[in-house]
């Protein structure tokens, strides 16, 4: 399991610089056959100019279609999903809503991103649910010094979003700190992903 590798230190990562914007439409072009299954669309929102990144993109494209999958699964026919994107003084910002259900307890909406656990709506990739689908979501996030979070929609239902800093040399990801010990033999993660300069970044 992808879970159990990052965890072990034994997930093999790849950095790539690209424009995030490209990413989303990747993940969304993806999807695009469920919208046969289920009356529910894609809306995307991104930013005209280039937000240009550096981290694993196979990953990242994994979470973002782990947070669209689970947003569509639980949509009302007839609604959208938006995924948003914004460039942030420090990083990006990533936000998946939906109109279905929520999550209305706040507890849950931490507990939702633990192992195994699915949740009140049984939010996971999977529809018989091992469980991992966001708890996955959440380690890649977190080795590239991110955040990631549920919140309610104002409009009803269930805001996923994820916040990725910019590199910084002097405040080495874990991402960039598990690559450098697969190039040195050495693997030395920092204990807490969310670095000084992510801490620095958002205020929450």
């Amino acid at each position: 399991l992808d879970l159990a590798k990052i965890e072990a230190g034994c997930m093999t990562w790849e950095l790539a610089s690209f424009d995030f914007r490209d990413l989303i439409d990747a993940a969304v072009r993806g999807l695009a056959g469920l919208e046969h299954t289920k009356p529910v669309g894609f809306e995307v929102d991104v930013p005209e100019d280039v937000v240009g990144y550096l981290g694993d993109r196979d990953r990242l494209h994994q979470v973002l279609t782990n947070l669209l999958t689970n947003a569509w699964k639980f949509s009302p026919d007839g609604s959208d999903v938006t995924v948003r994107l914004r460039a942030l003084d420090g990083g990006l910002e990533v936000r998946v809503a939906d109109r279905g259900p929520g999550i209305p307890d706040d507890d849950e909406k931490e507990r939702i991103f633990d192992r195994f656990r699915q949740g009140v709506h049984n939010l996971t990739d999977k529809p018989d649910g091992t469980g991992l689908g966001l708890p996955i979501s959440k380690e890649i996030v977190q080795m590239h010094g991110g955040f990631i979070a549920c919140e309610d929609n104002p409009q009803g239902g269930a805001v996923f979003l994820f916040l990725l800093p910019e590199t910084d040399p002097n405040f080495p990801r874990p991402i960039d700190q598990a690559i450098a010990g697969e190039e040195s033999g050495q693997l030395d993660l920092m204990p807490d992903p969310r670095h000084t300069i992510f801490e620095s970044s958002w205020v929450w």
